[in-house]
């Protein structure tokens, strides 16, 4: 006797169909049959049969079927020994040995081939897997009843013939499979089923190996794309893997890859890091709160240059990179993949323009600085943000100190008003190499801003970079602000600077 839920529900008595009733008694029968030796209440039987749209006399049903299913069962000469239903208090439960129904000799095929404990070698687990699909006769349960989904039991099914359907392709890659026939079985269940990611990894390693490498390059992006737009998600790390070597493996003369499941060996990354400044000082508030995030010029330039200049400084030939920005920023985080890479994006002019220059998921630490707040980064990206305001007034004179001559150093009053009239911004202060007597200067100079210069760099040309990014209107108030006696205005005059009301 041997039960059948691998395809429309069937009993078989010396290799012969039993007639068992019509379509409930069959939902019934592979239902006591799904948990075999397992008490199902009649309550649940109902749930699972009717869900929200049982009937009155839908437990009266469940009685009378049971009775006629066991009526059924003798009439076919299947004793007591091979399979019996008993009342068991407010439910039912089936006897019978579980290897006599399909769905647990598949489980127990499927458990044996798809352990990778070294005790079978991949033609052993290949033959298992196969002979547990084979089992199948088409959906579970004869796909259910029409216009009634099926209940998460028998769905799941579905899903672990597929899960055993991604083993399989992986033991056959592992032996001496024909990779275009792979090819040919794997293209359609990558295309169906574009979220079990493990059918697009079997599919690229059978492309590869046909001497197509162009074609798994390309369901890697076309899956990658899937994934951003239906999931808001990158591949895994193991994808991401095997298209990096994919990229890096394809030799000169178009020869396939080497498309071992190994982790590739990455070339040393870039280090591009400009030399540590001198004379920084303090800051010690901001670099805590950074330290924290980790452990849990006017032109502005695109997203596209600055991609290309990252991919050249990670080894990519400029006739690979590509020309669409997505594609290259899918070639960047394939780049970076596994690589823990610390990226740092000076003088950002906007969300829009740092999202594409992100890496993916892995262990990268991006730091950006930028004149405006980047607001749209902390929304979508959880950034940690990091608002730098003047140095304290002892981190000011500390960094004074340490440009003026020991004689000069011990003045504090007045490298107190030069902090000042330099508004404790490190710019001002780094640049000012005068010593104490430049004060009086610094206080009179109608123009002090311009005696705030070295060679090329000058708080001036560094303050024009933000005054041009600003609109008409923010320029022209900042303007106005310039010759304001004091140094903060309220509301009030800045209204009145501006020839405007108050609101």
């Amino acid at each position: 006797m041997e039960l059948h839920l691998l395809g429309p529900v069937e009993i078989r008595h010396h290799e012969r169909p039993v007639a068992v009733g019509r379509r409930l008694h069959r939902l019934l029968l592979g239902i006591l049959a799904l948990r075999a030796n397992t008490l199902v209440s009649t309550s649940e039987l109902v749930d699972l049969l009717w869900s929200a749209r049982a009937p009155r006399t839908a437990r009266a049903m469940v009685h009378s079927r049971v009775s006629e299913l066991r009526t059924a069962l003798t009439a076919a000469g299947i004793g007591d020994e091979q399979l019996t239903i008993l009342t068991d208090g407010s439910g039912y439960r089936m006897l019978l040995d579980p290897t006599t129904v399909d769905v647990h000799r598949f489980r127990l095929l499927v458990a044996r081939g798809g352990v990778a404990d070294g005790a079978l070698d991949w033609p052993q687990r290949r033959d298992l897997l196969r002979e547990a699909l084979a089992l199948w006769r088409g959906p579970a349960f004869g796909g259910w009843l029409p216009r009634q989904p099926p209940p998460p039991e028998v769905e799941s099914l579905e899903d672990a013939r597929l899960t055993a359907l991604e083993q399989l392709f992986e033991a056959e890659l592992n032996t001496d499979a024909d990779a275009g026939v792979l090819v040919e079985r794997l293209g359609p269940l990558a295309a169906q089923h574009p979220s079990r990611e493990r059918f697009t990894l079997s599919l690229m390693r059978a492309l590869a190996a046909s001497h197509r490498p162009g074609d798994a390059l390309r369901a890697y992006e076309q899956h990658r794309r899937w994934l951003a737009a239906e999931l808001g998600a990158d591949p895994s790390d193991e994808l991401r893997h095997l298209h990096l070597t994919l990229l890096r493996a394809v030799e000169p003369d178009g020869s396939p890859p080497d498309v071992a499941m190994s982790t590739p060996t990455l070339p040393p990354g870039p280090a591009e890091l400009p030399a540590e400044p001198g004379g920084f000082v303090g800051r010690r508030a901001e670099l805590t709160h950074l330290d924290a995030a980790v452990r849990t010029g006017s032109r502005i330039v695109a997203p596209a240059t600055v991609l290309e200049r990252f991919l050249r400084a990670l080894g990519v030939p400029g006739d690979a990179i590509p020309a669409d920005l997505d594609e290259r920023a899918a070639r960047y985080r394939s780049e970076l993949a596994g690589q823990p890479v610390l990226i740092l994006l000076d003088n950002a002019d906007s969300s829009h323009q740092v999202r594409p220059l992100l890496p993916g998921a892995g262990s990268s630490l991006v730091l950006i600085t930028s004149r405006r707040r980047l607001d749209g980064l902390v929304a979508t990206h959880g950034a940690t943000q990091v608002v730098l305001a003047p140095l304290t007034e002892s981190d000011a004179q500390h960094l004074l100190r340490q440009g003026l001559a020991a004689s000069a150093a011990d003045e504090s009053a007045e490298l107190r008003r030069i902090a000042e009239l330099c508004d404790r911004l490190p710019l001002g202060l780094g640049e000012f190499g005068g010593g104490t007597a430049l004060a009086g200067r610094l206080a009179a100079e109608g123009d002090r801003i311009g005696l705030l210069t070295a060679e090329d760099v000058s708080v001036r040309a560094a303050l024009q970079v933000s005054l041009t990014a600003l609109d008409g209107p923010s320029r022209t108030m900042f303007h106005l602000l310039g010759v304001h006696p004091g140094q903060r205005p309220g509301t009030d005059a800045c209204a009145a600077l501006a020839g405007c009301h108050r609101p």
